[in-house]
């Protein structure tokens, strides 16, 4: 049987790419019109159908010119109560490419259209339509007390609740918040990152996933050294995810 973390597909109707990660150095290198040293690795390289004729696959080319050249950069990263996640979206005037780690070893690079890119970045955060959530507005907390409620919510309830009634916060939101972090399914991080020639702009959103507790913004402000969580839903947040890239890709 093939080791799957081995196996290489270059799907040209898909556009997608799926390497082992290890090949990227490699291919990068190729790509820069670099030699590549280990014969191994460029006997890999043309046994999965990267490397023709001491050229790579078009489709190839694509995608890692978008990758090493971009006008924009999406980094979205996801962390949840079991597992980690991370993608990454390069982006151009004219194509996208999507990237996603299947696993510790794996890399897939998928072609997109540039004007798709809000729909992606949505399904890449897993952003999907729910039932209407029974809570409203917003509350500020310190970080130190978000953390704190964090670390024992899973074990101590009640602890978790006395650190936010210390902090200040009235009835409805201790209980709002308790529940809402009590089902937390990730916190999605996402940057936006404008390149034009020696100018770079950066926007950043965090999303709470709480399940069937409904979707909340996550604001920091560094200096006063607080979090603000505010209920949102899957209307507001696509338009946010929509108004977080340059006009272009909108």
């Amino acid at each position: 049987m093939i080791d799957p973390s081995r196996r290489v597909v270059v799907d040209h109707e898909r556009r997608l790419l799926s390497v082992p990660k290890r090949l990227m150095p490699a291919i990068l290198a190729v790509h820069a019109g670099e030699s590549v040293r280990s014969a191994e690795t460029v006997a890999e390289l043309q046994a999965g159908g990267l490397l023709i004729r001491n050229a790579l696959d078009p489709l190839v080319v694509t995608l890692v010119t978008v990758m090493t050249s971009p006008t924009m950069v999406v980094t979205v990263e996801s962390t949840g109560a079991h597992a980690s996640r991370l993608a990454t979206i390069w982006g151009s005037v004219r194509r996208a490419v999507l990237g996603t780690t299947v696993d510790q070893n794996r890399f897939d690079l998928l072609q997109i259209e540039p004007k798709l890119l809000p729909f992606h970045l949505a399904q890449v955060i897993a952003l999907s339509p729910r039932p209407p959530s029974p809570f409203t507005g917003s509350v500020t907390v310190p970080r130190t007390t978000l953390r704190l409620v964090e670390d024992t919510i899973a074990e101590d309830q009640q602890a978790a609740e006395r650190a936010l009634r210390a902090a200040g916060l009235t009835d409805p939101w201790p209980d709002w918040l308790l529940i809402a972090l009590a089902h937390r399914r990730a916190l999605w991080t996402i940057e936006v990152i404008s390149l034009h020639g020696a100018t770079r702009h950066v926007e950043r959103m965090m999303v709470l996933d709480a399940g069937s507790a409904g979707y909340w913004s996550v604001a920091e402000n560094g200096v006063e050294d607080t979090v603000t969580l505010c209920a949102t839903n899957f209307d507001q947040l696509l338009r946010c995810c929509s108004a977080l890239l340059p006009a272009a890709a909108q």
